[in-house]
């Protein structure tokens, strides 16, 4: 007998809403949301140490601000493997079905070159438009669906990017609220956690050898609790999902090329 459908949206989501469900769905299966997380904590985590140990605060202002936007370009492109793979999860866990770290990176694998344009053009214009704040604020959060679009359903870069557009239209400030909320509680989590690590891991140290093991303390926190903000994103996006379309996303097919 075919499972049961899962049961339908709620009509409103609440911050409390999405804040206990990132938690719930965390305990649930931790193992598999933090290897998830690690496919973008790793490559971030060396790039934050070479940028630490290359510019100083006595470097020029310029130098600063230019490695600070690679640094925001990197980021955004990074994230969207991890985002996009613990939406799959997410998406999995609403439908009754265990998330599996594998079936979630494969599933990103699968729709790499899609997701890679995704990183590409949201990283370097949200970056580009860090220099005037507003802009880059406003496409962070226009396009914050679109690296997981591109996975669960199946778009080109273009196409992720538009309907992640759609799905924020008419919701912006309210999309705007949550994930400026689930970033603040579960981002300053995660600095709580480095900073005590900083004291076990970093304190013994000087130098760049200091520099190298306060990014051990930023990986191991950012992998730990990262995940939640990312489970949390993936809620919204399925709660604007069910708004648009009336139903909530499918999860990805098994043993599918959905490759762009």
């Amino acid at each position: 007998m075919a499972a049961p459908p899962p049961p339908p949206p709620p009509a409103r989501l609440t911050p409390g809403d999405v804040l206990a469900g990132a938690v719930a769905l965390y305990r649930a299966r931790p193992g598999a949301y933090i290897v998830i997380a690690i496919a973008s904590a790793l490559p971030m985590t060396v790039i934050a140490a070479l940028f630490n140990l290359s510019v100083g605060p006595n470097d020029p202002p310029g130098r600063q601000a230019s490695g600070l936007v690679v640094m925001l370009a990197a980021y955004v492109f990074l994230s969207q493997f991890s985002t996009a793979g613990t939406a799959v999860a997410v998406i999995d866990a609403r439908h009754g079905r265990p998330p599996s770290a594998g079936r979630s990176l494969g599933a990103v694998g699968d729709r790499m070159r899609a997701v890679v344009g995704v990183g590409v053009i949201s990283g370097v214009l949200i970056a580009l438009g860090a220099f005037v704040l507003i802009p880059a604020v406003y496409l962070a959060i226009v396009w914050a669906f679109a690296g997981t679009v591109a996975v669960t359903e199946r778009k080109g870069p273009m196409d992720a990017l538009r309907r992640s557009s759609a799905l924020v239209h008419r919701a912006f400030w309210w999309t705007l609220g949550m994930v400026t909320l689930v970033t603040v509680v579960f981002g300053l989590a995660a600095l709580g956690m480095a900073a005590a690590l900083d004291l076990v891991i970093a304190a013994p140290f000087d130098g760049d050898a200091a520099v190298v093991a306060s990014s051990v303390s930023a990986f191991v926190a950012g992998i730990v609790v990262g995940p939640l903000t990312q489970i949390a994103a993936a809620l919204i996006y399925m709660h604007r999902h069910a708004a648009v379309d009336g139903r909530r996303p499918a999860p990805v097919p098994d043993g599918l090329d959905v490759r762009a």
